[in-house]
């Protein structure tokens, strides 16, 4: 059994890698979380390398690369933020419902305007009052003539403020229908009459941000209705086992990034004459933290390659996607407990890679 990377893999991981350091470093990084700013920059340059669709397929101008590829794209990406791994990523979600679901006019519209980073996606599913049981979902979204009138709110709709951004957007169509079989999604722009963005005050994701959105009688055109009436919630279970897979990819360069600069702390942090890293105690702390990331590491790897294969693969990735964010959680934490007062410090990175 072959737990590596194909050499091309393993060439394309040290692409990202350098893409990183070089457009996206750590002092860069904490300059954006400072000010609450998106870095457009490097998703334009990201761009130029197909890395905003990453798995969509060359014919609409991604590049074509499989969920390891994606695996790999997000998790090196993630190394000192995941916010430009969320926003791409949830990007690259909205172009691949639109290739599997959409209409030739819709694909020719919107996919080469993705590749070229021109235009971006957020995702209205949650409500004020409908998280976890999402399909509970109360927008509506009434058909009148050759458009549909849409009024509700949606939360946490991440960089939906966001120049040249369209929300995929979860609305009912038929509210006499169990609730699952009565939506519909919408591509949805943010500059028609109606719609309201309020950017939410959170404990974390400032370089993204994300958002509250209403929308008061907004008259979307039909046209941009993504698939049939009534079939929305195919379109969301369609596309969670590489979401899946993406968000667990995130949680792996967060808690590498936690784990790495807790042990290069513990090794310069003297106390008692001798670095903290040679107690005992921190030892273990650390031997945790690392095994911990490399477990999570390979249910995701596991899960990628099963998407890969042709599986369905919802077990593996909903494995993958749960140990990763306790993985994240956890490490996140023990980094913090390792550099003690200093993690509360804004110029150290561990109080961002926890909140």
């Amino acid at each position: 059994m072959n737990f590596g990377f194909t050499e091309e893999q393993e060439l394309f991981r040290q692409l990202i890698d350098r893409f990183v350091e070089e457009e996206a470093p750590r002092e860069a990084t904490r300059e954006w979380d400072r000010a609450h700013r998106f870095p457009m920059d490097v998703v334009q340059k990201a761009a130029k390398n197909g890395w905003c669709a990453i798995t969509l397929p060359e014919e609409f101008g991604g590049a074509g690369l499989g969920t390891i590829e994606q695996t790999i794209f997000y998790e090196a990406l993630s190394k000192y933020t995941q916010d430009l791994a969320v926003v791409i990523g949830l990007t690259n979600w909205g172009a691949n419902s639109i290739a599997r679901h959409g209409t030739r006019e819709q694909k020719e519209r919107y996919l080469p305007k993705v590749a070229g980073a021109e235009l971006r996606f957020s995702f209205g599913l949650t409500e004020p009052n409908s998280g976890s049981d999402a399909a509970a979902l109360q927008t509506r979204a009434v058909r009148d003539g050759d458009a549909y009138v849409i009024r509700g709110s949606k939360m946490f709709t991440t960089g939906a403020h966001l120049p040249g951004t369209r929300i995929m957007l979860a609305a009912r169509t038929d509210p006499k229908l169990p609730k699952q079989q009565g939506i519909s999604f919408f591509v949805t722009d943010t500059r028609l009459p109606g719609v309201t963005i309020n950017r939410l005050e959170t404990v974390g994701r400032w370089i993204a941000g994300t958002n509250e959105c209403v929308f008061e009688d907004v008259r979307v055109p039909a046209e941009e209705r993504l698939g049939e009436e009534n079939a929305g919630w195919s379109i969301i279970l369609g596309q969670l086992a590489t979401e899946r897979i993406a968000t667990a990819a995130c949680y792996l360069g967060t808690g590498q990034a936690a784990a790495r600069d807790a042990i290069a702390y513990a090794n310069q942090r003297e106390q008692f004459g001798r670095s903290i890293g040679s107690f005992q105690a921190i030892q273990h702390m650390i031997a945790d933290m690392q095994t911990m990331v490399d477990a999570a590491r390979l249910l995701t790897y596991r899960a990628a390659w099963a998407v890969d294969a042709g599986q369905a693969a919802l077990k593996e990735t909903s494995m993958a996607k749960l140990f990763a964010g306790e993985m994240a959680q956890k490490v996140t934490g023990d980094g913090m407990q390792v550099l003690a007062g200093y993690a509360y410090m804004m110029e150290y990175d561990m109080q961002r890679y926890w909140r």
